[in-house]
């Protein structure tokens, strides 16, 4: 829980919509979010946003077996240039894991930029 004081988190109205969309457009801020069809792999993130120059990172994830349900959600990454969608590689038969995992895997890697 002391962590979770120390990264900016916040829930999101429809009032936003427009701003965020805005703001991630402008260069150097990036939406990530995970889809299971994604090319990129999420343990590929150090070689991908140096290469972007990424200021301000989103982080957008959705629910473990229907992932981003939300269609405004949705049409905002649709919508935004800068999106980086990645994808977590499963092994064996996993096919998904827990949101709260995928999250901290996500939160890792990203912290691994920006130590940097």
């Amino acid at each position: 829980m002391g962590s979770f004081k120390n990264i900016p988190v916040a829930r999101l109205i429809e009032d936003d919509y427009d701003a965020i969309e805005k703001f991630f457009s402008m260069k150097g801020n990036f939406i990530l979010t995970t889809e299971l069809n994604a090319d990129v792999s999420a343990y590929d993130l150090q070689a991908i946003l140096p290469q972007n120059a990424a200021q301000k990172i989103l982080l957008v994830a959705g629910s473990e077996s229907h992932g981003i349900i939300s269609e405004e959600i949705k049409k905002i990454i649709n919508k935004c240039p800068n999106v980086i969608r990645v994808k977590i590689p499963c092994h064996g038969k996993n096919e998904s894991l827990n949101l709260s995992v995928a999250a901290g895997i996500l939160c890792y890697e990203i912290s691994k930029f920006l130590n940097k």
